[in-house]
């Protein structure tokens, strides 16, 4: 059989050819993909960072523009006599948003749309506007592809989130100095850091309780989790910001703040002073003497009341057999009137208005109006007694509460010091205090006061196994002290709770206490200490030798310590400031600070990383340390600037603070 193989070379030719055309079309189609794709993500890479360039630009010319005010856009933050701002406010500084953001960036070729949106009712109580000037923007900026590139829909959509506001700039980070910001050994630091000057060194220092002098112990470095920023470009004073010089050689970035704005101390401490004594009807002005003021006040409560004289005194407890107790609690003085008996006095009236130093002894169930003084006043009690109105005592004020008695006490006005020692009893303060001395509470028993609080001198606080809370704005114009338990053999049960802005014209003192946010349980939300200091700021033994189940860092969380031994330790909610130094010790103490902290002058801290039972747990090598949580924590909590909005300290001009840009996709 003959096979005709004719015409195979032309079929196999034009096979070949085929299959070499279609793997050509292939590979010129993947290649047009991959240059599509090459230029859709080249495009994508340069419209986002033009627009993060764009949005940085947006916040830099709105931050000018508030400072630099044109008379065309003239925004006043002052507020009328009624502590009212400006009803034009928000108009104006709309216009200005709108002019500086959307009307500007508009014409970018490549943004598509560009606005700004007031969201200050998603984070504060719309009816509190008119007291303050806070705001709440978000910016949104929507990028395109140039025309030139014919990619289509290729869209980007960024909103960043500003809080405008008069607030000064310390508040806007975890740690900071505007001198020297000194970190010995290895503290976490999660926000932003602000200092001129930074000093970094690999060992801790501590004082042991022995009082030997202080002592050094080889660490990590530090640890810092959002931006440094400064003033300063030679920030580093004595090395460069290499990553040897950071814990796990994590080098945060280094970011100029041209735009740090102080406040004036003396000034802010001045202007709540004027809230508390206008709150309280008190007429204060800066010629007047806070001790005239509270004298003019005492003086108009005795003329309506009913004067006590000795003669009274006399005709009521001369004819009375009262029990042996009585004596005990009474010092004969010829020159003090003295009442052995409250209740027996109440058949005269409910106002009592005493002449002259006065020491009264309540040892049955009373309940009067008013008590006024005309002089000292010792006041002890062993039943149950409730003053509804008023305690003015022009001199010095002694309250015993023993125990198992209740005493139910209204607004004291002293012009002397306020001593209030509870004995196991039970303490109400249903109203402010308001002294030009000292100011000492002791107690064993919880105690609260949700009234304002100013001191002319020194407070003191001793709760014992207590806790106590304190949830309106305080002023004391010397040194603040709050001191627990300092037996170190027992554990920390001493709490203090506060919702409060604490203004201390001297030095301040914590030791074995534990500072909260006042949890508000049926509004869901909780308060915080903002303490503002003239003088040095001491928090010593915090959570002493406290330790942890699981010492790994990634298995501690300080926000969620629900699983973690909750029930011994807790976080130190506040903003801590001095216009003075601080120097801070995490090595036995274990310190987690739910907001922040910053020191004009000086600010030290030292930390060691880990576990320490005892003091001789401290010295170790810094490789064991590596891994473990850090004994000095600061976690920056935002809240504080948008806490206490009416009595935070102000500057004249308003700020941009922004937040982390967000990218949503598309």
């Amino acid at each position: 059989m003959l096979n005709n193989e004719k015409g195979y070379g032309l079929v196999l030719t034009l096979l070949v050819i085929t299959v070499l055309s279609v793997v050509g079309l292939a590979v010129v189609a993947a290649t047009i993909q991959g240059t599509f794709r090459t230029t859709v993500r080249e495009v994508d890479v340069n419209i986002s960072a033009e627009a993060e360039a764009a949005m940085d630009e947006v916040v830099g010319d709105l931050r000018t523009a508030l400072r630099e005010q044109s008379t065309q856009y003239m925004i006043s933050i002052t507020k009328d006599a009624n502590g009212q701002i400006d009803s034009l406010f928000d108009t104006h500084l709309k216009d200005l948003a709108q002019k500086i953001v959307v009307d500007d960036y508009k014409k970018k070729d490549f943004l598509e749309d560009v606005t700004i949106e007031d969201v200050t009712t998603s984070e504060l109580n719309a009816s509190t506007l008119s007291n303050h000037f806070t705001r709440i923007y978000n910016i949104t900026i929507v990028t395109k592809a140039p025309d030139d590139k014919k990619v289509s829909k290729l869209e980007r959509t960024y909103t960043k989130r500003v809080i405008i506001s008069p607030t000064p700039s310390f508040l806007q980070y975890a740690l900071g100095s505007a001198e020297s910001l000194i970190l010995n050994g290895s503290p976490t630091i999660t926000g932003n850091v602000f200092a001129n000057e930074l000093v970094i060194h690999k060992e801790a220092n501590y004082t042991p309780t022995n009082g030997n002098g202080q002592q050094r112990v080889d660490t990590p470095f530090p640890q810092i989790t959002g931006s440094l920023y400064s003033q300063n470009k030679n920030l580093f004073a004595d090395k460069e910001p290499r990553e040897a010089f950071f814990y796990k050689e994590k080098v945060p970035a280094l970011k100029n703040d041209s735009n740090f704005i102080d406040f004036k101390f003396d000034e802010a401490m001045l202007e709540e002073e004027r809230r508390i004594f206008s709150s309280e009807n008190l007429q204060f002005t800066e010629s007047s003497s806070v001790t005239a003021v509270l004298n003019k006040a005492i003086l108009q409560a005795a003329d309506k009341g009913t004067m006590i004289a000795e003669d009274v005194l006399n005709s009521i407890f001369n004819s009375l057999k009262l029990p042996d107790i009585t004596s005990s609690l009474l010092t004969k003085n010829g020159s003090i009137l003295t009442v052995p008996s409250l209740y027996e006095v109440l058949s005269l009236g409910d106002d009592l208005v005493f002449s002259q130093s006065t020491q009264v002894a309540n040892i049955s169930d009373s309940t009067l109006s008013s008590i006024v003084v005309k002089g000292d006043l010792v006041l002890s009690n062993i039943s149950n007694l409730t003053i509804t109105d008023k305690l003015f005592v022009d001199g010095n004020v002694t309250i015993t509460n023993l125990k198992g008695a209740n005493i139910t006490l209204p607004k004291i006005i002293s012009t002397g010091d306020i001593t209030i020692v509870n004995q196991d009893g039970t303490v109400t303060l249903t109203d402010s205090l308001l002294t030009s001395g000292s100011l000492l509470i002791d107690t064993n028993d919880d105690i609260s006061l949700d009234h304002p609080l100013f001191v002319g001198n020194n407070l003191t606080l001793k709760p014992l196994n207590s806790t106590f809370e304190l949830t309106k704005n305080i002023v004391v114009k010397n040194n603040l002290t709050i001191t627990g338990n300092t037996d170190v053999s027992t554990d920390e049960k001493e709490i203090g709770m506060f919702d409060s802005i604490v203004y201390t014209g001297g030095e301040v003192k914590i030791t074995n206490v534990s500072i909260e946010g006042f949890n508000y349980s049926n509004e869901g939300k909780k308060g915080m200490l903002i303490l503002l200091a003239k003088g040095p700021i001491n928090l010593n033994r915090i959570n002493e030798f406290t330790t942890f189940n699981d010492e790994e860092e990634q298995r501690v969380n300080f926000k969620n310590l629900k699983d973690q031994q909750q029930d011994v330790f807790s976080l130190l909610q506040g903003f801590f400031y001095t216009e003075s130094s601080a120097e801070l010790y995490g090595v036995g103490s274990l310190f987690a600070i739910d907001g922040g902290i910053f020191s004009q002058g000086p600010l030290t801290v030292n930390a060691v990383r880990g576990n320490v039972e005892t003091e001789k747990d401290i010295d170790r090598s810094s490789t064991s340390q590596v891994g473990k949580y850090s004994r000095f924590n600061v976690l920056y909590d935002r809240s504080v600037l948008l806490t206490k909005l009416e009595s935070l300290p102000l500057v004249d001009t308003l700020q941009v603070i922004p937040e982390a840009t967000i990218q949503p996709r598309n």
